[in-house]
């Protein structure tokens, strides 16, 4: 029997998580899978510190160093040396779910002979700084729903963390850009502007569980302010991509992601009520400053600048944009061309410092 999926696993200093990534996976389901962990050129190799796993699981894991080109280099290689039916990326400070891989594993083969381009699982997002767990189900039923993107519904963003990709379809994606962060909100954009066929596992299965808020992940704060200049590049990336004659529900997701890439520059701050000073306010309006171009109502810019004014001058009660809703307009080309943002100047959350 072929083995139906490739784990790959991108890792970058991960010397101090990835023992526990690698502990998450279930080795009894091993007939079924492959662990592919591609050292990101970090500063010391990881594969001393995996040189036990790979040990004892040599037809399972392997591991390959490579020059440093990012987490979309990473996935570039992956797919160009995977044979397997399936891909799934786990990053190398995340986890599975030991006690459903083996669920999630059958159902993938017996879809080994279909032509299923994506598959989306549940999963769950722990905060490392308080122990919450918040689960998140895009199947609202028990069973297998067979769809497509032109179908789906969703009232949450998509991320990468719910996905399994094909490796045919990954094949026809353009190669993700190399050496800047965020480019797994491209790929989640170009897999629902070219998949066609699409499998919801049942709601119970949660595979993948992602974990935020260690500064040391490039979702920190602090690695967010240091690359969000690079995050032009994602940006253009998406308006470029042609989405006329696309259904009504699709375009919505596809503007959905956009949104969570807007949100990462213009609430990134407002969100983080640890720290506020003058410094961060000057931050703030350099994201601004880039972001502009997209923004066509210039009024919306200032009354966003004007509120995290108010946010700075007012430290003894930090408080936190609350923004109801983006709406993004396409043109007849199919091009996205405008940010519409409603802003209600009145209603913040107090969040007490």
């Amino acid at each position: 029997m072929s083995k139906i999926l490739t784990i790959v696993i991108p890792s970058y200093n991960a010397e101090k998580t990835i023992n526990s990534t690698l502990l998450s996976l279930d080795y009894q389901c091993g007939k079924y899978f492959n662990v592919l962990i591609i050292d990101d050129g970090s500063a010391q190799p990881i594969q001393p510190y995996i040189q036990p796993w790979i040990e004892r699981y040599p037809s399972i894991i392997k591991c390959i160093r490579v020059k440093n080109n990012n987490w979309g280099g990473c996935v570039n290689y992956a797919i160009k040396h995977v044979s397997t039916k399936f891909l799934k990326i786990l990053d190398s400070d995340d986890t599975f779910f030991v006690d459903h891989m083996n669920s999630y594993l059958q159902h993938l083969q017996s879809l080994a002979k279909t032509k299923v381009d994506t598959v989306i699982t549940s999963f769950s997002i722990k905060n490392l700084k308080t122990g919450s767990l918040m689960k998140r189900r895009y199947n609202l039923k028990k069973k297998i729903v067979y769809t497509s993107f032109d179908n789906l519904r969703f009232n949450k963003i998509l991320s990468m963390h719910a996905f399994t990709w094909s490796l045919s379809l990954l094949k026809k994606i353009q190669p993700l850009p190399i050496k800047i962060p965020y480019t797994d909100n491209l790929l989640v954009f170009r897999t629902i502007l070219f998949s066609k066929n699409v499998v919801l596992l049942p709601n119970h299965i949660f595979v993948y569980n992602y974990n935020f808020g260690d500064v040391n992940q490039s979702m920190s704060w602090e690695k967010t302010v240091k690359n969000l200049p690079k995050l032009k590049h994602i940006y253009h990336a998406m308006f470029q991509s042609p989405i006329s004659n696309l259904g009504y529900k699709r375009t919505k997701l596809l503007i959905a992601s956009i949104k969570q890439m807007f949100y990462l520059i213009i609430l990134i701050i407002s969100l983080d009520n640890d720290i506020y000073d003058w410094q961060r306010k000057q931050q703030f309006n350099q994201e601004l400053n880039f972001i502009e171009p997209y923004i066509k109502d210039k009024n919306i810019t200032k009354k966003i600048k004007s509120g995290y004014l108010r946010i700075i001058n007012r430290r003894s009660i930090p408080l936190v944009i609350r923004i109801n809703k983006f709406v993004l307009l396409t043109s007849q080309v199919g091009f996205l061309k405008m940010f519409k943002m409603q802003y209600k100047e009145n209603k913040y959350e107090k969040i007490r410092a």
